[in-house]
């Protein structure tokens, strides 16, 4: 015989389960800052490769942010940057000299950037423009370099970008024109903890980042019948907080999916 429990027991049951259990404590995975990344990489070409490596260490003083490159070249890269009236001004010395370039980066209402450029001896190399969505999330990026320009839109889903549409119009003969639907794939298990590095500053400086970790992002050529030229794949180690310790990618060119790059860096962070 089966046994019947009415509804609003069960109700009042689970509301004692949810009272007596224990409260969790949130995550502030803002005092977990990124202290030193050590990547190494191999590029690929034929079928000859080649291996370099670089070791980066990080320091924050308020809103300046510091860190050190040091590549298996040889080359020793600092890198500072410090904030005033809402823009980032970045020096860099290589093996101790001043650098002829500087890079300025400028926020709209202490949010995120919405313009750059870099400036070598005073005149201007690159230049870029960022769009955001209402939720803060990249609607646009337009890249200005010499003789073409980037442009990409995003598309989101579930707080992920379900596609991208890069264009690259080129201004010089010697630059071929690409039109690229790019789909991404994430890892629903693994979420965006904390911030990461491209280049220059965090990237949450820029847009509110996805909810959770890339897994794959599969270039399709809009120029070439929508035919597969690329795809990159990655992978992340994590500790017990959910912060990646070390991270992967693999670029493959199509077709064939030859591999043309191979990337892995470790991560530790600061309060770890």
């Amino acid at each position: 015989m089966k046994l019947l429990i009415p509804a609003l027991i069960l109700v009042s049951l689970c509301l004692a389960c949810k009272k007596n259990a224990p409260k969790q404590r949130s995550t502030d995975y803002s005092l977990y800052k990124i202290k030193k990344a050590i990547s190494k990489r191999t590029t690929y070409s034929g079928s000859s490769s080649s291996q370099s490596s670089d070791t980066s260490n990080y320091t924050y003083s308020g809103t300046d942010i510091s860190y050190e490159v040091r590549r298996s070249s040889g080359l020793v890269s600092v890198y500072n940057y410090k904030l005033s009236d809402n823009m980032y001004t970045q020096e860099q010395f290589n093996n101790g000299v001043p650098s002829t370039t500087k890079a300025y980066y400028r926020r709209t209402g202490k949010t995120y950037i919405d313009t750059f450029w870099l400036a070598t001896n005073a005149t201007v190399t690159q230049s870029g423009k960022y769009e955001h969505n209402a939720d803060g999330t990249s609607a646009r990026e337009i890249i200005h370099y010499s003789g073409y320009d980037n442009d990409n839109k995003y598309v989101y889903q579930n707080g992920n970008i379900l596609y991208g549409i890069f264009i690259r119009n080129s201004f010089s003969p010697s630059i071929p024109p690409a039109r690229d639907s790019v789909v991404m794939e994430y890892y629903p298990n693994l979420t965006y903890r904390t911030d990461y590095y491209n280049s220059g500053l965090p990237l949450s400086f820029f847009s509110k980042q996805a909810v959770n970790l890339l897994k794959k992002a599969t270039y399709y050529d809009l120029l070439n019948n929508k035919n597969i030229r690329q795809s990159t794949e990655y992978s992340y180690q994590t500790d017990e907080l959910g912060l990646v310790t070390r991270r992967s990618f693999a670029v493959y060119t199509q077709p064939g999916n030859v591999l043309g790059l191979s990337d892995t860096t470790y991560y530790t962070y600061y309060n770890r």
